[in-house]
C-alpha cells in the first residue's frame, strides 16, 4: 500500500454569527455578488436581497466560515412556511 502525502487538510470551522456581524456580512455578501461583475444598476436591485440586518441574524440561525481567523463565507437557515410547512431555505454567500 502507496501513502499519499497531503500538504494541506482544511478543516471547515463555522461559528455562530452574532448580531455584531450584520454589517460584516452585508459587505461580504455585496464583496461576493460583485465578483460576478454586475452592473450597478444591477446591484442596487440586489441591494435588500444582501442586507443583513441584526433582526435578520437573531431570528434565523446563521453561521460563519472562518479559517486561520479569517471569514470566507456565511450562510443561514432560514424557515419558510410559505414553500410547505417545514420547508428551510438556505442562503449563503462567500468570497470567492
Amino acid at each position: 500500500m502507496r501513502l499519499i502525502k497531503v500538504p494541506y487538510i482544511l478543516f471547515l470551522m463555522f461559528r455562530p454569527a452574532r448580531t455584531a456581524d450584520a454589517a460584516f456580512l452585508t459587505a461580504l455578501s455585496f464583496r461576493a455578488k460583485a465578483y460576478w461583475e454586475y452592473s450597478e444598476e444591477l446591484m442596487a436591485v440586489f441591494r435588500k436581497e444582501l442586507t443583513v440586518t441584526d433582526v435578520y441574524l437573531r431570528d434565523n440561525e446563521a453561521w460563519i466560515y472562518e479559517e486561520k481567523g479569517r471569514a470566507f463565507g456565511w450562510y443561514a437557515l432560514v424557515f419558510w412556511p410559505i414553500l410547505t410547512p417545514g420547508a428551510f431555505m438556505k442562503k449563503w454567500a462567500a468570497v470567492i
